[in-house]
């Protein structure tokens, strides 16, 4: 197979897609591998779909020449792990955040 060489926008492009997929993939993985050993089912749903994200980022970027053109598609792709993110978040400063409270006195003490 012969390989032709590669624009100046081409490696541009292929820069950008490279860094904006690495970014989806080392956070799916790193958020992704440890819902294997997770007790209750709904931590789990969050961190595979996170680890689902970066196979299909993965698989976007080996795919075909359009890591070579400027796409919307890796923007999509950080989105879409950013509103399963936040929320995780959310529920992990809550769970954290609770036991800190202080107790209310009581009225007839």
């Amino acid at each position: 197979m012969r390989q032709t060489a590669i624009t100046a926008r081409e490696a541009r492009d292929r820069g950008y897609n490279l860094m904006v997929a690495a970014l989806v993939i080392i956070g799916g993985l790193a958020f992704g591998i440890p819902a294997f050993r997770e007790a209750e089912t709904a931590d789990k749903l969050d961190d595979f779909a996170l680890l689902g994200i970066a196979l299909l980022t993965l698989i976007w970027y080996r795919v075909g020449r359009q890591r070579f053109q400027r796409s919307l598609v890796p923007l999509g792709l950080v989105v879409n792990a950013l509103f399963v993110f936040v929320p995780l978040l959310g529920v992990a400063l809550w769970e954290y955040l609770r036991p800190l409270r202080l107790p209310r006195p009581e009225a007839g003490s």
